[in-house]
């Protein structure tokens, strides 16, 4: 049977239940807390790159636009900087990242393949580098692609 006079002096929670309660609370909190910042780095990390990868099928589908000797460095600085001129502070192109202040630094270089070896210039890499900052730690995309000539521009090449 239950003791009718020991329930009458029971006094409510003691310190150590207190203490404990609270502490089981922090627990929890902390990793629901973790669990959100976690959660949130990689929804931001995820759309930054999605975001950089946009940006690339940009210049690539620019690069297969234009002919083949408008495909140089400063042709497509010049148009991804003309591209976001309003936006600045967001995205730059440049020959180095070291100089760019925005947010997505683009770095284009553009080589020909098989120069050293005096080929005819017929296809170019045309190499895109896109670096911006995360929590303090460096995101970076390089994506690389060939330019070749089209026949009739190989046609023209060798008829001069």
């Amino acid at each position: 049977m239950i003791d009718k006079e020991r329930l009458r002096k029971d006094n409510g929670i003691f310190l150590s239940d207190a203490v404990v309660a609270v502490l089981l609370v922090l627990l929890f909190s902390g990793i629901i807390v973790a669990l959100i910042t976690n959660t949130t780095y990689e929804s931001t990390k995820i759309k930054l790159n999605s975001q950089q990868l946009r940006l690339v099928t940009e210049i690539f589908e620019y690069v297969d636009k234009v002919s083949y000797d408008q495909v140089t460095e400063q042709s497509l600085i010049q148009y991804v900087n003309n591209s976001y001129s309003g936006s600045s502070d967001i995205v730059q192109a440049g020959n180095s990242v070291d100089e760019l202040t925005s947010s997505y630094k683009v770095r284009i270089t553009v080589r020909q393949y098989g120069q050293e070896d005096g080929k005819m210039d017929l296809i170019k890499i045309v190499t895109v580098n896109i670096e911006n900052t995360l929590a303090n730690k460096e995101q970076t995309t390089e994506i690389s692609r060939i330019r070749k000539r089209s026949v009739q521009e190989v046609k023209t090449l060798l008829a001069d």
